[in-house]
């Protein structure tokens, strides 16, 4: 059965790249067995290129990458240590890569690294896996984040990585008691982040922080079930939102009247 792929990083035009073991279920073996991407070291995979490490030695062109329902992906090199160095030497880096998914890999605890990723969905992922190294502040080209675990979300990611965002996603987060445990998340975007989506988890007054927020979505949510759940005696953290234009309120099947904190939302354009 197929448990590796054959070495694709010496495809120096490859620019979008998606392994889908449910796409690929007529390959016997690929969605229950691959374990790892190439069928090396990681110093194997870089041989035979210019110094490892450098801008092109890597995928030098892929700008897209999907890993999906692959319940039994390890690691990128079946070699790996699975550490963040080997050898003395970093883990490699995608040079350009602008837009990443990760879904349904819960073995998945090793892979290069994506410094330059734009758009990131990691929905059922392990609490392992790194996606980035620490950056300098201000330096992050995130900008649209899609999740199903903040905590692994959280994991994967320095707290500079979130600067900048501009759109989150949270959905289906059964092990997410708290927002407030991601305040400062929230605290790191809050001058930038202008879209957000939240789907069956719980509130909080963290959300006081995005004061640049302009849409909001709010999708099966039991805590607004009640017209006075949700609100704090001082209005938090809906009196903070002043910059919210547009609020959608979707599956709210307890709710019988408009929630009594949405008069603090006085510049509400869109409901």
């Amino acid at each position: 059965k197929l448990k590796h792929l054959a070495v694709l990083g010496k495809l120096p035009k490859l620019k979008s790249l998606t392994i889908d073991g449910q796409w690929s279920a007529s390959v016997e073996g690929l969605s229950s067995d691959l374990e790892y991407i190439e069928n090396t070291t990681m110093s194997g995979s870089c041989s035979g290129v210019r110094a490892f490490g450098s801008e092109d030695s890597f995928f030098p062109s892929l700008e897209k990458l999907e890993l999906c329902n692959l319940p039994k992906l390890k690691g990128w090199w079946s070699g790996d240590n699975n550490s963040d160095q080997e050898d003395g030497r970093l883990l490699p880096a995608f040079p350009r890569l602008c837009h990443l998914t990760i879904r349904n890999c819960p073995d998945l605890v090793s892979m290069p690294l994506c410094p330059t990723v734009e758009d990131l969905e990691i929905w059922n992922c392990n609490v392992s896996l790194r996606i980035m190294k620490s950056i300098d502040s201000g330096n992050s080209k995130l900008r649209t984040v899609s999740t199903g675990n903040m905590a692994h979300l959280r994991a994967a990611l320095p707290i500079e990585a979130f600067q900048g965002l501009n759109r989150m996603s949270i959905g289906l987060d059964e092990k997410l008691e708290k927002l407030s445990e991601f305040k400062a998340v929230f605290r790191c975007c809050s001058s930038s982040l202008q879209q957000l989506q939240i789907s069956c988890c719980p509130l909080s007054t963290a959300l006081k922080h995005l004061t640049a927020l302009k849409s909001l979505e709010l999708d099966n949510m039991p805590s607004l079930s009640e017209a006075g759940e949700g609100v704090e005696d001082d209005g938090m953290p809906w009196r903070c939102l002043h910059s919210l234009r547009s609020l959608d309120l979707s599956h709210m099947q307890n709710m019988v009247k408009l929630p009594n904190w949405m008069r603090y939302l006085t510049t509400l354009e869109d409901l």
